[in-house]
């Protein structure tokens, strides 16, 4: 049964080092099951069923790749981050579950950015009615079934949640950020302005991601907004960019892409951005990395600098540019960078300025606002 031969490749991948070796195990014995059936996609694995020959022929092979270290990911073909499914391959970084709370911070700034303009546009509002008006835009999703509070989205199947990073641990959603809409929700004025949102306030609130390798924030942002975003992505290596495409495309190209670098890009819209999310490089040279993260590329990984934080500052002071006054940045860092990045922050005269964790309770990203004029 396919039960035993996973109990086997968990033992040969644990003393291959491989952190997670029961959960791989199982993932690619469902990948293995599911390439000799591409016409059953989605049908659900049964650990109790008798793999053919040339399926434990396959899985000796997947496994013995992964006991080299090659990165889950890699080997799937695939990677999920949050609702998006997204390809993976060599060349282009491998998202982390960290990440994902960097994308509820950026979701909960959108509806205090989107609230903001209500009560800066609405003259026929009170301020308190203007707010119950957005957070009657907010509560439309809040009972979604796939989309539990304080739980991961119980919808996504095991695979979904593979990943070669720390062991994510349960942690109560943070109460500024509200529940997920399903995926691919269209985000349009008629629907928002139908929940009682005054027509001066649909403008789509200008986001900016850079650096985003193969596009999973921005797509996360755009497909799961709870207001009308125009959400630009903006990526300078070839390949990653390339991949970028492609899963832009899967999900409707609700992005747009820029291939360029993060440091200088998009002048024409300096001043105008609202929101502005990066996930930059910042690894510093003295980090010691996992076989499979070393297998990412150098450019996504390594920051500069003995701190890893020679490019996340020149992408600070770019964000700064870019963002409207009053606009909000969201960079991801490491534990051990958030004073050097609340200090930076504070240096470009941006307020507001706070340190958020993610789900193993690490520092990791820092919050900063745009000083009003």
């Amino acid at each position: 049964m396919w039960a035993r031969q996973i109990a086997q490749a968990s033992q040969v991948l644990a003393d291959a080092g491989v952190d997670s070796p029961a959960h791989d195990a199982r993932i690619l014995a469902e990948h293995c099951w599911q390439l000799s059936r591409p016409a059953q996609r989605g049908a659900i694995f049964d650990i109790r069923t008798v793999p053919t020959e040339d399926e434990l022929a396959r899985y000796a092979e997947l496994v013995r790749r992964r006991a080299a270290r090659e990165p889950l990911q890699h080997i799937c073909g695939v990677m999920w981050f949050r609702y998006v499914e997204l390809e993976a391959r060599p060349g282009v970084f491998i998202v982390r579950p960290e990440t994902e709370i960097v994308v509820d911070a950026a979701l909960a700034a959108l509806s205090d950015l989107a609230a903001e303009n209500i009560t800066m546009t609405s003259d026929n509002l009170s301020r308190w009615g203007q707010r119950e008006d957005m957070r009657s835009v907010q509560t439309q999703t809040a009972d979604h079934p796939a989309y539990h509070h304080g739980q991961q989205p119980v919808s996504l199947s095991a695979a979904e949640r593979a990943t070669d990073s720390t062991k994510v641990v349960a942690q109560k959603t943070p109460q500024n950020v509200f529940q997920n809409p399903p995926p691919n929700q269209p985000q349009n004025a008629d629907q928002h302005a139908d929940a009682g949102v005054p027509a001066a306030a649909q403008r789509p609130l200008c986001v900016v991601d850079l650096c985003t390798g193969s596009g999973a924030i921005a797509l996360s942002l755009a497909t799961e907004s709870p207001v009308p975003v125009h959400v630009h992505g903006v990526e300078y290596d070839q390949v990653a960019w390339e991949s970028a495409q492609r899963n832009n495309q899967r999900y409707g190209a609700l992005v747009q892409l820029h291939h360029a670098d993060a440091r200088t890009c998009l002048p024409e819209l300096a001043g105008q951005v609202d929101l502005v999310v990066s996930n930059p490089p910042y690894v510093p040279p003295s980090h010691e990395l996992s076989p499979e993260v070393r297998q990412d590329p150098q450019l996504a990984l390594f920051g500069g600098g003995a701190d890893g934080l020679d490019i996340p500052r020149q992408i600070m002071r770019h964000a700064h540019t870019l963002l409207r006054s009053g606009g909000i940045l969201i960079m991801e860092h490491a534990h051990e960078q958030a004073g050097a990045m609340r200090d930076y922050a504070a240096h470009l005269a941006m307020t507001q300025i706070r340190t958020g964790k993610d789900l193993t309770g690490e520092y990791r990203y820092v919050y900063a606002q745009k000083g009003r004029q």
